[in-house]
């Protein structure tokens, strides 16, 4: 790791984190209802509070469906928010 430079690094760090992301995509796949997750996985997943899940659901980025108090998120809208959210 001598000759990997500053740049090479942070390529690397991002590759390994969207990596990442995919393991936790196809992990949580099997976890939930169908398709769709409860908010408290959904924020587990994500590694988000409640004022950036609130933040979320208000802007429209994750499509959601509420049943008395509790909400429950779709699988492919996480999908969508990560892959749309892509840093190159």
């Amino acid at each position: 790791m001598k000759n990997l430079n500053t740049r090479t690094i942070a390529e690397l760090q991002k590759k390994i984190l969207l990596e990442v992301a995919e393991i936790k995509v196809r992990i949580i796949e099997n976890i939930g209802i169908g398709d769709w997750l409860p908010r408290r996985l959904a924020m587990k997943f994500l590694e988000y509070g409640d004022t950036a899940m609130a933040e979320l659901e208000k802007s429209g980025a994750l499509e959601f469906s509420k049943i008395g108090r509790r909400k429950f998120f779709r699988k492919s809208a996480i999908i969508d928010l990560l892959q749309k959210n892509i840093q190159k």
